[in-house]
């Protein structure tokens, strides 16, 4: 709050400012290890696929997926736009 009070109190111009914290949290956990997933899969020459991605999920993370899955309305379709 103390930052925005500050932005608009600014005289001049205001390019030089941002505000921390912008920007979409990750929900995803070990986002580092998806990634590596998926460049391991596109070295072997193989397309990256939601389903695999879902797949890893199931996999490496399970509980977080059940929690996640749970707490969705239309489940599937969510996790697909989240992926």
């Amino acid at each position: 709050m103390q930052h925005a009070t500050q932005l608009l109190l600014a005289d001049g111009p205001l390019k030089r400012y941002n505000l921390s914290g912008a920007g979409r949290p990750e929900e995803i956990p070990d986002t580092a290890a998806l990634v590596a997933y998926m460049h391991k899969l596109r070295d072997a020459e193989r397309a990256v696929t939601c389903t695999h991605l879902v797949n890893f999920l199931k996999r490496h993370h399970r509980p977080w997926l059940n929690v996640y899955l749970a707490t969705k309305k239309a489940e599937y379709p969510s996790l697909l736009r989240l992926l």
